[in-house]
């Protein structure tokens, strides 16, 4: 937007009055991303939160009592369930894991890196990598999360990059007991067992009794026009938005990406449609993932894809590949930040 490269959007091709108008037919704030001086320059295909889905039979196998839908719980208490849930066979070769992050060997994505490690370095207490533009990754917060995700993949043994082998099918199959997904995840995972029985509880925090530490994190994939391209082709552009996320006061299409692929639109009509309403009734699990937005500060994250986040991705596998030690990592991702960006 900055650099002139997106067009905004014309509100009276989706239907509203004006580009205020349009703002405000979605849930306050979910907007700001693709606003600009008053305008907007993009809309959604997917607006999302973490929760925490886990398989019930392993739960049941293992002892372990489900979880509450309502409160979160601490982190040492999912690695202490998660050790429960950890099993080997008679030659040591783990056969399924406790709990896994959203980044693995054979999935190495950088959103999955960022939005793991932003949660909880925002629940120990840092908001960002950077403090007024420096790197500032030697502190205690950045040190703590490193160290959390230390200790399940070495201290508690709960997690291990190179078992998980797929993304969908891993929790549903039984291999993996935990793990943090948006509302997506279910369509995803019910083709590898229609038969698996799981519950949602919200996403775990550092300390349950301090709601300073109650932080998660946010994301969206969104639609948005090249202001490069001739005006006729940015209308047409426009037009098939239009037709694809919804004009004003329709939620058809909502309704159907959410059944489709459950992607969510943080379009009010889309939480008051007859389709949406009826899953929640099919899906009572739902309601844990929509009191996220009142009961987490929500926050997206800032570095992923770009040069930072990919400083963030080698310090993480350093933890959890090499057992390097939290604080050395940490100093020598702070070294690399500030090369990046010539603080040094």
């Amino acid at each position: 937007m900055d650099n002139k490269f997106l067009a905004p959007l014309d509100p009276t091709i989706f239907g509203y009055a004006s580009a205020r108008d349009m703002i405000d037919a979605y849930v306050p704030g979910t907007t700001s991303i693709f606003e600009r001086d008053g305008k907007l320059y993009g809309l959604f295909s997917e607006y999302n939160t973490l929760a925490l889905f886990y398989n019930l039979d392993m739960f049941n196998a293992a002892g372990v009592a489900p979880l509450s839908a309502d409160t979160p719980v601490s982190w040492r208490m999912i690695a202490d369930m998660a050790k429960k849930l950890t099993k080997r066979d008679s030659a040591g070769k783990l056969t399924q894991i406790g709990y896994r992050f959203g980044f693995f060997a054979n999935f190495r994505s950088p959103q999955w890196y960022a939005q793991d490690f932003y949660a909880l370095m925002r629940q120990y207490g840092q908001p960002d990598l950077t403090v007024d533009g420096k790197p500032a990754v030697t502190t205690k917060p950045v040190t703590d999360a490193f160290k959390l995700m230390y200790d399940f993949t070495w201290s508690d043994k709960v997690y291990d990059p190179s078992f998980p082998a797929n993304w969908f099918a891993d929790l549903p199959q039984g291999r993996v007991a935990m793990l943090l997904a948006g509302t997506w995840f279910v369509p995803a995972m019910i083709p590898h067992n229609p038969n698996v029985h799981f519950g949602v509880a919200p996403h775990p925090v550092v300390d349950p009794g301090n709601r300073s530490t109650y932080h998660n994190v946010e994301w969206s994939w969104g639609w948005s026009i090249n202001a490069n391209k001739p005006q006729a082709a940015q209308r047409l552009a426009q037009q098939f938005l239009a037709a694809i996320l919804g004009k004003k006061g329709e939620t058809d299409q909502a309704v159907w990406w959410f059944k489709t692929v459950g992607y969510t639109h943080p379009k009010k009509a889309f939480y008051q449609s007859t389709g949406y309403q009826q899953e929640l009734v099919k899906n009572p699990w739902l309601r844990t993932w929509e009191n996220a937005f009142t009961t987490y500060k929500i926050d997206y994250v800032t570095h992923n894809f770009d040069e930072v986040g990919q400083a963030l991705i080698r310090a993480i596998d350093r933890v959890v590949y090499d057992q390097t030690q939290p604080a050395d990592t940490a100093r020598l991702l702070q070294a690399e930040l500030q090369r990046l960006l010539g603080t040094k």
